[in-house]
């Protein structure tokens, strides 16, 4: 299974200069002391924009290149005299955030209480501190090399310049606490698992084809399932002659 980074064009690299989506500061959303403490942050940020101008922060990994999931932090934005935080779930970028699970894990220890309908967490103003401390530890303990990247079983599509991408999910865990093993004996996934993935994609991919009004796209669909279909009678015609075969050799 493969885990796919998309790296968009340069609009949406977290390294352009000059760019004041990048600057916290400049949100027209969080009040000045909000901006003020969590520009204690050590990683990165990159602001929504809005009709009204640039607004909610996602917080990323100091090292992260691109504006996706992968290196992602969480998503917050400020209502009601709080900060709340998640897991970014919206169709500008991957739908999920790399890192959540593990600040959701020391936010939940840490006491932060969580509206579970929406499952967002609460961060009072007095609070905001030790909210910032438990990123950048977790931010520490990233550029210390303690984490590795576990893929999950989830998939999801992203749309971008008329195209869509599926693509799998994946979270960080600290070392030790993953499933995840290098050793050589681990077992392979089995083919079942595989083609359990294809049947996901092939019903996703039917779901949008069916909804799509746009000829252009469309017509992209049908040449890249055309080209899928020639691979899979390649593969069935190789799998038949291998059934074949191993019926012969029972008879011998």
């Amino acid at each position: 299974m493969l885990y796919i980074v998309f790296t968009f064009t340069l609009k949406n690299r977290l390294d352009k200069p000059g760019d004041s989506a990048f600057n916290l500061q400049a949100s027209v959303s969080l009040p000045d002391d909000v901006k003020k403490c969590l520009g204690q942050i050590r990683g990165k940020f990159a602001l929504g924009r809005c009709k009204d101008g640039l607004k909610n922060p996602h917080i990323f990994m100091p090292d992260a290149v691109t504006q996706d999931g992968y290196k992602r932090i969480c998503y917050a934005y400020y209502a009601d005299g709080a900060l709340l935080v998640s897991e970014y779930g919206g169709t500008r970028s991957g739908k999920y955030s790399g890192f959540y699970p593990e600040l959701e894990e020391r936010m939940a220890k840490s006491g932060f209480r969580t509206d579970e309908k929406k499952k967002i967490y609460v961060i009072p103003d007095k609070r905001m501190e030790d909210f910032v401390r438990i990123v950048n530890e977790m931010i520490d303990e990233e550029q210390q090399g303690l984490f590795e990247f576990q893929l999950s079983e989830k998939w999801e599509c992203l749309r971008f310049e008329k195209r869509s991408y599926y693509y799998s999910t994946g979270y960080w865990v600290k070392k030790g606490n993953t499933q995840v093993t290098t050793d050589k004996k681990q077992e392979p996934k089995k083919i079942t698992e595989y083609l359990e993935t294809i049947r996901e994609l092939v019903r996703l991919t039917g779901k949008y084809a069916a909804d799509c009004r746009n000829m252009e796209e469309l017509a992209q669909i049908q040449e890249e399932l055309d080209s899928l279909h020639e691979k899979l009678t390649i593969i069935q015609k190789l799998a038949n002659s291998r059934l074949d075969a191993l019926k012969q050799l029972k008879t011998l």
